[in-house]
């Protein structure tokens, strides 16, 4: 399965964080079906590295009301702003040909 958008910008956040922000678990622990709450894992200094990164990975700026808990509380909800911003596009559903030539 091609890896979108949505998953290469979440897999960059979430290298970044494991490598840049001395955090010890790996950045598959950012990603998955439970992934680590940032705003639990990275003290504030590290949040805001976290959005200059981001902003300069992804070139956009955040407003300051937009550096919050909320919006920074894991990867996912990083990439959903980068997605609001227009910076990263929606992973796509496959189409109906798609689905039927997967289970003939």
């Amino acid at each position: 399965m091609p890896i979108d958008a949505f998953d290469e910008a979440a897999l960059e956040i979430a290298r970044f964080i494991s490598d840049q922000l001395d955090d010890s678990r790996s950045a598959a622990d950012f990603l998955g079906a439970e992934p680590v709450r940032l705003t639990e894992a990275l003290d504030s200094l590290a949040l805001l590295e976290l959005a200059t990164f981001v902003e300069d990975a992804f070139m956009v700026a955040f407003q300051d009301d937009e550096i919050v808990p909320e919006n920074f509380a894991t990867v996912a909800a990083v990439v959903g702003i980068l997605q609001l911003k227009g910076a990263v596009t929606a992973p796509s559903a496959p189409d109906v040909a798609d689905r039927e030539s997967a289970h003939p």
